[in-house]
């Protein structure tokens, strides 16, 4: 009985820039990996509620290995682009040259909008005294303003001067 398989972080840092290469089409990057669509998809879901992310470094080393391979490839189909001019049609290995260099370009920016955001909470502690020191401060306003705040209740009471 096969066990399960297991991946390593660079192997789902790579299915990371594959799905953002393939605008999250999950089957093209289950092709594209050789990883299951339904792991694929679970991956998917903990990214998307910023969970096990890969790791800063595995991720600028899954992108850099994804542009060198996509660039080789598009580079080659360029050259056979060239020698195929005059035997065949050229648009269907222009439209696979734009692909990849989309997909080159896609995963070029994809590092620089990797964000990982934690939020903390304040210890109840630290938030009573943020909160004791707000209330501190709003009396000491009010005392400071009481002088002004008297003069416009009586403006307020008074009856309109007849002009």
């Amino acid at each position: 009985m096969a066990g399960r398989t297991t991946y390593t972080d660079e192997n789902k840092a790579a299915v990371y820039v594959a799905l953002a290469s393939n605008e999250g089409n999950v089957k093209r990057t289950a092709r594209d990996t050789g990883v299951p669509v339904s792991t694929i998809r679970r991956w998917r879901d903990e990214w998307d509620a910023h969970e096990n992310l890969p790791a800063p470094d595995t991720l600028d080393f899954a992108v850099g290995d994804f542009v060198e391979r996509a660039t080789t490839v598009r580079w080659k189909a360029l050259v056979e682009l060239d020698r195929q001019i005059p035997l065949a049609k050229p648009a269907d290995l222009v439209k696979i040259v734009q692909i990849l260099d989309d997909k080159v370009t896609r995963a070029t920016g994809l590092a620089d909008r990797t964000v990982d955001h934690r939020f903390t909470l304040p210890k109840p502690e630290e938030l009573a005294a943020l909160v004791s020191g707000f209330v501190e401060a709003t009396r000491q306003t009010a005392i400071a303003n009481a002088d002004d705040i008297i003069d416009a209740e009586v403006l307020e009471l008074a009856p309109a001067l007849p002009r």
